[in-house]
C-alpha cells in the first residue's frame, strides 16, 4: 500500500499576486533531511502520496494531493493528483509497471486516498464521483506536463509533518499504511 504523509509547506503556492502560479509549474521536493515534527521512521518512496494543506485552494477535494514522482539528484518530482477527478501520473503508472503491481492500483491507493479525503473534505473516493471501480479499472495515465515555466523546489527539511489521524480515530487505523 502506499504511504499518506500530510505536510505544512514553509512558504506558500500563492507568490502574492493571488494567481498561485507555483501549482502550475514544476514543483520538486528536495529530500534534504526529515520533515519538523517527523517521527524517525519518516520515509519518503516514488509512489507514496503527499497532502499539502496550502494547495488546496477549494477548487476541488484532490488539488492538494500529490503522487510522489521519481528522485533525480535527491528531488522527488511532485505529481498532480487531479482537481475535481482522480489524474492518474504516467509517470506513477510506470513505476507501479516496473515492480509489476500495476494491475494492483486499487490495493495499493484506495485506503490511502480514502484516508486523505476524510481528512481533508470528509468525503471519500465514492462521494468525489465516476464510481470507485472505473477509477482503478480503467487508469491510464497523462505525462507530467507544467503549464508554467520555472521550477518550485520545497525544501523537505522546511516542511512540518503532521500526524494524518486524531486519537479519537480508531475506526480508520486499520487503513493506515505499514511500513
Amino acid at each position: 500500500m502506499a504511504s499518506v504523509h500530510f505536510l505544512d509547506l514553509h512558504e506558500s503556492p500563492d507568490t502574492g499576486d493571488g494567481d498561485y502560479k507555483r501549482l502550475r509549474m514544476s514543483c520538486f521536493l528536495l529530500n534534504d533531511g526529515l520533515p519538523k515534527n517527523a517521527p524517525s521512521e519518516f520515509e519518503l518512496q516514488e509512489g507514496d502520496l503527499l497532502a499539502v494543506d496550502e494547495l488546496f485552494t477549494g477548487a476541488g477535494d484532490l488539488e492538494g494531493i500529490r503522487f510522489v514522482g521519481p528522485e533525480n539528484d535527491g528531488r522527488y518530482l511532485l505529481l498532480d493528483a487531479g482537481v475535481e477527478e482522480l489524474e492518474w501520473p504516467l509517470e506513477t503508472l510506470e513505476f507501479w509497471a516496473k515492480k509489476k503491481k500495476n494491475n494492483h492500483l486499487r490495493e495499493l491507493y484506495e485506503g490511502p486516498l480514502n484516508v486523505i479525503l476524510d481528512q481533508v473534505a470528509s468525503a471519500t473516493l465514492e462521494d468525489i464521483g465516476g464510481g470507485v471501480d472505473e477509477l482503478f479499472d480503467s487508469a491510464e495515465g497523462s505525462p507530467f506536463r507544467a503549464d508554467e515555466e520555472g521550477e518550485w523546489e520545497i525544501p523537505l527539511s522546511k516542511c512540518v509533518w503532521k500526524p494524518c489521524l486524531r486519537p479519537e480515530e480508531e475506526e480508520h487505523q486499520k487503513q493506515l499504511p505499514a511500513k
